[in-house]
């Protein structure tokens, strides 16, 4: 089937003719009744000229809509599927999620205190196994020409206000790279490539500090604890997760008591029939 298309003319004409131009409200393609406007090429990032790039955009949704078009005249028998059935099972899971998300954000608590974030915790930690390596830690990483061994040896293990302070401005000024923080879990997979290659941990060397001189690069290591696969997930590190899983049971909470009010009030106003029989 041959199906009628144009495109306006040349796009230079058709943006010269602007009283034309205006009648049409910027059609810039139409084919088979579908017409393309100057404003959804501007939306995707195109300028609407003679440009190579615009005129192909312009002919690929041309050729798009002639396949969409020839598409549509087959039978589902043809297809082998049922679109009006796909797009309207699509369209009802859209309409379920976001008004179960409307229902949840209008009625629900989000705030969570501490006392039953640890208490979720301790209920559940046993479910919460580590499946990868997580490490407390400082690590200071600097050239060997920045190097002060005296200073950094005793830097890496003080937990003294004044200290901290003197090793954070030791690193903005000189190191490559720092992890400070020693209550901090960090993923190994994450930190790892910040370590010199070939370095192994184990839980023996918790509470060791480490200096390690390499090709010009110093490294300045402290392990503070190490846990690793199947090892239970400390309440720190699990924190983040426990508070979307108590938000995650309230969600589920609310929705089920709507979905029980509106079950009972359709019972209520008899707009509920089932034409199968109880054995």
């Amino acid at each position: 089937m041959l199906y009628k298309f144009f495109l306006l003319g040349s796009l230079v004409l058709l943006l010269g003719c602007d009283n034309e131009a205006s009648q049409d409200m910027n059609i810039v393609a139409e084919v088979a009744g579908e017409k393309l406007y100057a404003s959804e090429i501007e939306a995707l990032g195109y300028s609407v000229d003679s440009s190579f790039q615009t005129l192909n955009f312009i002919s690929n949704w041309v050729k798009n809509q002639l396949v969409l078009k020839e598409g549509a005249s087959l039978t589902k028998e043809e297809l082998g599927v049922d679109i009006d059935s796909l797009v309207n099972n699509y369209r009802n899971t859209l309409l379920r999620i976001y008004y179960e998300k409307y229902i949840a954000d209008s009625n629900m608590d989000t705030v969570i205190s501490e006392e039953e974030l640890r208490s979720y915790y301790n209920v559940h930690k046993n479910d919460y196994k580590l499946d990868h390596k997580i490490i407390q830690c400082r690590l200071i990483h600097v050239k060997k020409a920045n190097d002060n061994k005296t200073l950094l040896s005793k830097l890496i293990k003080s937990t003294n206000d004044k200290d901290i302070s003197e090793l954070r401005n030791f690193c903005d000024e000189k190191a490559e790279f720092c992890l400070i923080p020693m209550s901090k879990w960090y993923e190994w997979n994450e930190i790892g490539i910040h370590f010199p290659s070939g370095i192994r941990l184990n839980k023996r060397d918790i509470g060791q500090s480490v200096r390690i001189d390499t090709k010009g690069q110093v490294y300045y290591f402290y392990l503070i604890d190490y846990l690793s696969f199947q090892d239970k997930a400390p309440y720190s590190y699990i924190k983040p997760h426990t508070r979307k899983a108590i938000l995650f049971q309230r969600k589920k909470r609310v929705i089920d008591q709507k979905k029980e009010e509106l079950y009972n009030k359709a019972l209520q106003e008899h707009k509920i029939n089932t034409f199968l029989e109880v054995k």
